[in-house]
């Protein structure tokens, strides 16, 4: 197989995880102010599916090598895009992380620093004690009743 094969294969997975992955983005942006977003899904689905499949169905042509090239090429176009569209980029804007009270801002949780304490290990294992002597009583009874 030669090299500008393999180069190839890349840039068309590139190509197709940049349309799948973008196609996704697009979808769900139109999914929140849609009438009908089961449509726009179903429809977006089958769309960006024809699109990967297609590709890689051209792909086989070139082997295994170039079948595993684009596959790198469409893994990286999820990367990129993910990493530019991150959360946050939405109509709703930054997605609010929770804190144990609640949601928390990034300014305060960047301000606050939380000491971790020793695992409340004992509550742990009164429940498995507990448990325990539940099961051995149920065995118990059972005992009984067949003697």
């Amino acid at each position: 197989m030669q090299y500008n094969h393999l180069v190839l294969s890349f840039l068309l997975g590139l190509v197709m995880g940049a349309l799948f992955f973008g196609g996704l983005w697009w979808t769900v942006q139109k999914m929140t102010t849609s009438s009908n977003p089961q449509l726009i899904s179903g429809v977006s689905f089958l769309l960006r599916a024809a699109v990967v499949m297609g590709g890689f169905y051209l792909l086989v042509d070139y082997g295994m090598p170039g079948l595993i090239a684009a596959l790198a090429g469409f893994i990286a176009a999820r990367t990129y895009i993910a990493y530019k569209l991150g959360p946050g980029t939405g109509p709703a804007g930054p997605v609010p992380r929770r804190g144990p009270s609640g949601p928390v801002s990034r300014k305060r949780a960047a301000g606050r620093r939380v000491k971790a304490g020793p695992a409340k290990v004992s509550n742990i294992s009164d429940a498995r004690r507990k448990s325990g002597k539940k099961a051995e009583e149920k065995k118990g009874d059972q005992d009984d009743h067949q003697s």
